[in-house]
């Protein structure tokens, strides 16, 4: 149960390193998070809520410009530092930004 204050994410980001156990969907349904973001088997699954329960989405309703086929190249990488950097890179080569 959740308490009177409590606040629910509007964003989950759930990474699955193996399959089976609980639908992780009804526990976030149950908390009404409106978007969930699977990372399993090198790719993301997004899903938002709607009265019916989870719908799998091609983009984020919240993050509708984020490219998750680009997103996606820099989660494997060991060296978080690096990955940041990397991608902030490619973020910044596409929108025409300068390195700040």
């Amino acid at each position: 149960m959740l308490l009177p204050c409590a606040e629910v994410p509007d964003i989950v980001i759930e990474i699955a390193l193996t399959s089976g156990g609980i639908d992780k969907l009804d526990v976030y349904r149950g908390l009404q998070v409106p978007e969930v973001w699977f990372w399993a088997k090198d790719q993301f699954s997004l899903y938002r809520l709607r009265e019916s329960g989870y719908e799998l989405i091609s983009s984020s309703e919240f993050l509708p410009e984020l490219d998750f086929s680009v997103l996606s190249q820099y989660v494997g990488y060991v060296n978080q530092t690096e990955a940041v950097i990397a991608y902030r890179t490619v973020l910044q080569t596409a929108t025409g930004m300068s390195n700040q």
